[in-house]
């Protein structure tokens, strides 16, 4: 094994560039997945995360809601983690059921 590198267990000749593991394994620490809901308006699209109570966003498009939210939920970890407050852990989920019309 090279010095400074890291390299994977039963392969050899596959090495990685400094810091990829540690890269890797700090995203994988730190994943959280919150359910978002998004509701369609007569306007244009709302999302909000139940578990982040207050953060909510509107758009013309699904699409522009969806990069939004993502964005809303970064600002407020980061706020929270700034503020050192703890960060909520997931506990929402979401089912599709499907019923028929009599």
């Amino acid at each position: 094994m090279k010095a400074g590198r890291v390299t994977l267990p039963g392969h050899p000749n596959d090495d990685l560039p400094p810091g990829t593991l540690n890269s890797v394994l700090k995203q994988a620490v730190e994943s959280m997945n919150y359910v978002v809901v998004y509701e369609k308006s007569a306007t244009g699209w709302a999302a909000y995360v139940s578990d982040l109570p207050g953060v909510v966003t509107t758009g013309p498009s699904r699409s522009e809601v969806r990069s939004l939210i993502q964005q809303a939920i970064e600002f407020h970890l980061d706020g929270l983690k700034e503020d050192r407050l703890p960060i909520p852990e997931p506990s929402a989920e979401a089912e599709i059921i499907s019923v028929s019309q009599r």
